[in-house]
């Protein structure tokens, strides 16, 4: 009697999903912004203040951090902490102040947007260029 044939399909290789912290004051500007960048497959975490977005970075990798500047306690200084602290980290600024100078090749400043859906382009544009740059990985 002939051997039994197993056919055993590959396993699929687990979904990336960029990760993005997301550093706003604003509740409900977290949340239409989270279910937002959910949909569009990032996964997202969420915090009010530079405390809760340094406990974050230190417990995940994150591929992204956006900040509303003007809208997080200390925005500026928590910017540069972060900055100082994970500099290889790309980050996203929202400011309608100039008090953090020029952008560098990971660190984008931008005027605030007008529309929550613009915010989830230039996302999708500044991991692109950070997957580009070797600084995340992007799924295929």
């Amino acid at each position: 009697m002939a051997a039994p044939v197993v056919v055993s399909s590959p396993v699929p290789a687990p979904v990336i999903r960029p990760r993005i912290l997301l550093l706003d004051d604003d509740p409900a500007l977290r949340k239409l912004l989270c279910k937002l960048l959910n949909k569009e497959g990032y996964e997202v975490r969420e915090a009010s203040d530079y405390d809760a977005a340094l406990a974050e970075l230190r417990g995940t990798k994150m591929d992204l951090v956006v900040v509303n500047l003007n809208a997080a306690e200390d925005g500026e200084k928590a910017v540069r902490a972060l900055r100082r602290a994970y500099a290889e980290l790309t980050m996203v600024v929202w400011s309608e102040a100039a008090g953090l100078g020029e952008g560098s090749e990971n660190l984008l400043i931008l005027p605030r947007p007008s529309r929550p859906i613009t915010v989830v382009s230039v996302i999708a544009q500044s991991l692109g260029a950070a997957a580009r740059a070797g600084s995340c990985q992007l799924p295929a």
